[in-house]
């Protein structure tokens, strides 16, 4: 009748958190303990930290122990690197039927069927993690009448109500505006504050 805590599900049975070194399983516990307050995260850490196997965990937890349906949205040039380490590590959580739905930034924009699959995944998805998040330090355009709409705006919609995890080494590339995008987007609220920096 024992009901296993998350501690001993990472102990003895995550594939990754056995793994990790003590600055990235402290970096996981943050994000965990930062998402369930405040419905998700970021994760700021320079390059070459680990961000990658902080994401792992983060999807592990996710899907095998809180039982939850993630969308992970990644650059096209990284995207063998995730499917590469989550054929490695986590090959149960990766394929046709697993709560794991994996896109290219670019697909936000992409036609086809794409527009469709999107917007499942706006209403099944339970968490999205976005990796390289500073991509999305541009609003672009929102798309009024036959305005296209930016990968932004596609974005901002399909993390209505969900949980958000972004993940960057650079939250502010050029001025602080592009932290400010971030955090709108995390928010799911517009500001005017930082407009004039």
């Amino acid at each position: 009748g024992h009901e296993q805590t998350v501690t001993e599900w990472e102990l003895n049975e995550s594939k990754i958190y056995p793994i990790l070194g003590q600055y990235q399983k402290e970096g996981y516990h943050g994000l965990m303990k930062r998402g369930s307050h405040y419905g998700g995260a970021f994760l700021c850490d320079g390059v070459g930290l680990g961000k990658t196997f902080i994401g792992l965990m983060l999807i592990e937890r996710l899907i095998e122990y809180d039982r939850k349906r993630v969308a992970l949205f990644v650059p096209k040039s990284v995207r063998k690197t995730w499917e590469r380490e989550l054929n490695r590590y986590l090959p149960n959580l990766f394929g046709d039927f697993s709560n794991l739905a994996i896109f290219n930034h670019t697909d936000l924009h992409r036609t086809g069927d794409f527009p469709e699959r999107l917007e499942k995944i706006g209403q099944q998805a339970d968490v999205v993690i976005i990796d390289e998040a500073h991509h999305f330090r541009n609003t672009g355009t929102q798309g009024m009448g036959k305005t296209k709409r930016s990968r932004y705006w596609n974005m901002f919609d399909i993390c209505e109500n969900k949980q958000l995890f972004l993940l960057t080494a650079t939250p502010i590339n050029n001025r602080l505006l592009d932290l400010q995008r971030m955090i709108e987007l995390f928010s799911q609220r517009q500001s005017s504050y930082f407009s004039n920096i």
